[in-house]
């Protein structure tokens, strides 16, 4: 079925497929319009998109209005693996509780730099007593927030509006 002839709904499986495909079309000039519930969106985002007025991310906010699909949890737990935590029945359904990288429509850059701080955050409990204090500075500490700040803009970037992040990070320090 031609995406110029149907209703979409977009499924997280199938959405960076379904972008890939709307740039294409609009690098061709092919407009095409949902049924009622995006016809007066998507004319004035294309206008404003060409013309730069517009950010690409700003513009599947504006052509994609509804409330996030999945809803993930964003922290850190010494030893799980991961950094995303399902946070509703439908990201649950879809991806389990703990969400690793892969199963993610992410960049392999987010992946590695999602599974370096899973691995950089291990070394925040000093396993030998991990009720004890960290083994971190605060210095180690401001270091990792960064990156993970910067890790949950990637995430949000890269997921877009279907995703809805929550950030729950505690620096160690901080809780």
């Amino acid at each position: 079925m031609d995406i110029t002839e149907c209703e979409f709904i977009v499924l997280a499986p199938a959405f960076h497929a379904f972008l890939t495909r709307y740039l294409e079309l609009l690098e061709t000039s092919s407009y095409f319009y949902d049924a009622e519930t995006y016809g007066y969106v998507i004319p004035q985002n294309l206008d404003a998109l060409h013309s730069g007025a517009v950010r690409l991310d700003d513009f599947y906010r504006r052509l994609f209005p509804l409330t996030a699909r999945y809803r993930l949890r964003y922290f850190f737990d010494a030893g799980s693996g991961v950094c995303l935590w399902s946070g509703n029945d439908a990201a649950q359904a879809d991806y389990g509780i703990a969400i690793t990288p892969e199963q993610l429509p992410l960049s392999p850059e987010t992946r590695q730099e999602m599974e370096r701080l899973v691995a950089w955050y291990d070394t925040s409990l000093d396993w030998n007593d991990p009720t004890g204090s960290t083994p971190w500075s605060p210095e180690e500490g401001a270091r990792f927030k960064r990156a993970a700040q910067a890790l949950l803009q990637q995430l949000l970037a890269q997921l877009g509006p279907a995703y809805e992040i929550g950030d729950e990070f505690k620096v160690l320090n901080e809780a």
